[in-house]
């Protein structure tokens, strides 16, 4: 009987894989779900691999918004009821003054409807016209002296703020102008504007700072690989924002999720695998009482990590060079860790751990790649056997690529 109903809860968790993520809806749409020609997933996982944390927001919380996180609310849906209201958005910037926060908006520019044939796949698309992408936005936020200017196509270097200069190619182009400070100006308008929009019925310059970003195609996978299109936005939440963490606001294209995990478990399909784990609770309980007799002792976890840490010492000293298979296991940890973040294969190991050191301080790795190479050099050049410190070095690296690759 246990072992019937361990497989059916083992069925429950396949089905409930099976049955989809709750947290990843499938989608073709304008969202970072979205793996589609309109969709914006590539641009996520860009900025992923740039030593940026990247999060959903499913919810209306607003706990883990702050300092070094940048909100992004790209593309609103054309349905006004997936879209924001004029209140929500007021909450949204007093919440970005209080915190601290920049708000990134992607105006829309694209709307296309999924392939029957091919989920996932864009069917068709259509450009919308600059009215109506004005008059989706002035739902929610005052744009009155804001216009859209079109291009058939542009390609051209682009000024930023940040003192790059960026190849940009667009097809349609769409372009801003208005009352705005320019951060990514090009010859035909401003690609990236920022404005100010006041928390009081007045005209406060201590209001929200929000980022208007003109042309979604910037972000999106049918314009991400075009010329360093990809390097307009991705250069904005870096390096002007200095963002560490970016949202993106899924409610704007999903409905919101309950974050109560009780509510979630009492949801198909998470009930399947609520109601097998009680069902195979109460055998175990069942199957508890009935034994008798003293508890069979067990030795002590001390002693077991003793023993753990005397067969590491072991392997490291068992070809009588510690510090050279010390060396041996640094580089292979750069490796794996270079090769995980998209460094060149053929860096040499000195560069890869310069630049790893860096992402690792970007996303608040407090151990120092570099000292400890310098510490591994040290022991290589030592004529003693220090087999304690070799070990100690040893579990420093192992910790730093488990805190550099938990996440990947």
């Amino acid at each position: 009987m246990v072992g019937l109903t361990l497989g059916s809860l083992v069925f429950a968790f396949l089905w409930s894989g099976l049955a989809g993520d709750l947290n990843e809806p499938h989608t073709a749409g304008n969202d970072s779900f979205s793996s589609s020609a309109l969709g914006h997933r590539a641009f996520a996982e860009l900025l992923s691999r740039s030593g940026i944390t990247v999060k959903r927001r499913r919810s209306h919380r607003i706990g883990a918004l702050g300092d070094s996180t940048a909100l992004v609310l790209a593309e609103p849906k054309r349905e006004r009821e997936g879209g924001l209201d004029a209140e929500e958005f007021r909450a949204l910037t007093m919440a970005a003054v209080d915190r601290h926060f920049p708000i990134v908006i992607v105006l829309p520019k694209r709307v296309g409807g999924e392939d029957e044939n091919h989920p996932g796949w864009i069917g068709a698309a259509e450009v919308m016209h600059p009215d109506s992408v004005l008059a989706l936005m002035r739902r929610f936020m005052p744009l009155r002296d804001l216009t859209i200017k079109r291009r058939g196509q542009y390609s051209g270097a682009c000024s930023t703020s940040w003192g790059e200069r960026l190849a940009v190619s667009l097809s349609p182009a769409q372009f801003i102008t208005g009352r705005l400070t320019p951060v990514v100006t090009c010859d035909a308008g401003v690609l990236v504007g920022r404005m100010r929009f006041s928390t009081t019925d007045g005209d406060s310059t201590s209001g929200s700072e929000i980022y208007l970003v003109s042309d979604p195609d910037l972000v999106n996978t049918v314009g991400l690989g075009s010329a360093e299109n990809a390097g307009v936005v991705s250069g904005l939440l870096l390096s002007r924002l200095h963002a560490r963490t970016v949202w993106f606001d899924e409610t704007l294209h999903h409905p919101v999720l309950s974050m109560s995990l009780a509510t979630e478990m009492l949801r198909y399909p998470l009930v399947l695998a609520l109601v097998q784990s009680l069902l195979l609770l109460g055998f175990i309980i069942a199957a508890s009482v009935t034994r008798f007799g003293k508890a069979r002792e067990t030795r002590p976890p001390d002693e077991s990590k003793r023993a753990l840490v005397n067969s590491i010492a072991g392997l490291l000293s068992a070809t009588g060079r510690p510090a050279e298979t010390l060396g041996a296991y640094l580089s292979q940890s750069l490796r794996d860790t270079a090769e995980r973040y998209g460094l060149p294969a053929d860096l040499r190991l000195e560069e890869a751990a310069t630049r790893l050191a860096k992402i690792a301080r970007s996303r608040g790795v407090h151990r120092d790649i570099s000292h400890l190479s310098y510490l591994v050099d040290g022991l290589k050049q030592s004529s003693e056997r220090q087999s304690q410190a070799v070990l100690r070095v040893a579990q420093e690296i192992h910790r730093w690529h488990g805190d550099m690759n938990h996440d990947r």
